[in-house]
């Protein structure tokens, strides 16, 4: 079956013809099944890609192999298309997945599940709708707490080729920063009028950490400390990180190490040390416009998130939202869907009950649940396609 053939654009273009086969394995007989796709693309620009989507496979009753795959083929000029080989989704989801994806778009909805409860599923069908309902100029927002795990949501596209905008919390902030930079310089403690700030990895932040930690270094300041240069600047950073991820000022930290250490007497003194390496390594940044993951979060939340202006231009140009996988981000991106579900149309927020794999990155399942207060519509999935529920403790 020949599903979409794109214009070619000049003659050298290729038509690519790909076969699938499904071998379903009845009884008694065997069945042989075949799809065709007749694809036009351009050899230099293209892209492929193909996974398994676990959270949509399922056995079809008296048979051996079900294969719901993704296909996705993109030309970033001029094609871009994904091409979802099961398009029988609404017809396998069960009654309790049909009730949240059918749902009203309006208003806060929060669902959860165990692992392979078919919750990203749910996202995926309820942003094709959210999509189709868009308002000219406007735009659906999916947040995922690392940019592999939007993939799902990134192959979803109408017939018109409108699509969701998928990213990671921190890739929203720096987008906005960057947007809004001149709006917010001067109170972030930069330059009023300069040019775009440079936005830091981890590592080119703990290159310009180590020139301000390595006279305290050599002058034995951390002698207390039996660790190499290099771990202690990893350590350091993910303070910096952890506090500006739960929203707490760096100039705290110190203080609330402290209160919470019932360990050696000798590492009181290196909090405080920690702590002024770290606000030293803010100056050196705002001097050098300059901006690592930490004071993107601050800046962010201190001086973008509650400005009026800002608030006008999410409200005309975010129109849903969806957060998938809540549990594994962090609170500030929590506070966000807070906010922002007061003025969109309808937002989606996903949970995982066995979640909470990126504590260590500052991702708080505690936080998490506050999305729950406030929900206009709960749900609860507990068929799970690779978990017995009752072996769930």
């Amino acid at each position: 079956r020949d599903l979409h053939s794109f214009p070619t654009r000049r003659s050298s273009d290729l038509v690519l013809t790909v076969w699938f086969w499904f071998f379903i394995v009845g009884t008694p007989a065997f069945f042989l099944e075949s799809m065709r796709f007749t694809i036009h693309i351009v050899p230099e620009e293209l892209s492929a890609s193909c996974y398994y989507d676990v959270e949509t496979a399922r056995k079809v009753p008296g048979s051996l192999f079900f294969f719901p795959f993704h296909f996705s083929f993109s030309c970033p000029r001029r094609i871009r298309y994904t091409i979802r080989i099961d398009e029988r989704t609404m017809d396998r989801l069960t009654e309790a997945q049909k009730n949240i994806v059918e749902a009203p778009l309006t208003g806060r909805v929060f669902i959860e599940g165990i692992p392979g409860a078919g919750k990203t599923t749910v996202g995926c069908a309820r942003v094709r709708r959210m999509l189709s309902a868009q308002r000219a100029g406007k735009r659906t927002l999916v947040f995922t707490p690392v940019a592999s795990a939007g993939e799902a949501y990134r192959g979803i596209r109408t017939e018109d080729g409108r699509s969701a905008w998928v990213t990671t919390f921190n890739g929203f902030v720096q987008q906005n920063l960057n947007l809004f930079w001149p709006l917010i310089a001067a109170e972030a403690g930069y330059s009023a009028g300069g040019s775009a700030p440079l936005f830091l990895t981890i590592e080119t932040a703990q290159v310009v950490l180590q020139s301000v930690a390595e006279p305290l270094w050599e002058g034995g300041a951390f002698n207390v400390l039996q660790w190499t240069l290099s771990r202690f600047l990893n350590q350091a950073t993910m303070a910096m990180h952890k506090m500006a991820a739960a929203g707490f000022p760096f100039e705290t930290y110190a203080e609330r190490m402290k209160s919470s250490w019932s360990g050696d007497g000798t590492m009181r003194s290196v909090f405080d040390l920690i702590q002024r390496l770290g606000l030293s390594f803010k100056e050196t940044c705002r001097a050098d416009n300059m901006l690592d993951f930490a004071l993107q979060l601050e800046i962010y939340q201190r001086c973008l998130a509650g400005n009026p202006l800002y608030r006008r231009w999410l409200q005309d140009h975010i129109q849903f939202f969806v957060h998938d996988n809540v549990e594994e981000d962090i609170p500030l991106a929590h506070a966000f869907g807070l906010s922002i579900r007061d003025i969109v149309d309808s937002s989606l927020a996903i949970y995982d009950e066995l979640g909470g794999f990126r504590t260590f990155m500052g991702g708080d399942p505690d936080s998490a649940r506050k999305l729950r207060d406030g929900a206009d519509r709960t749900g609860v999935l507990s068929d799970s396609s690779v978990l017995d529920r009752k072996s769930v403790v």
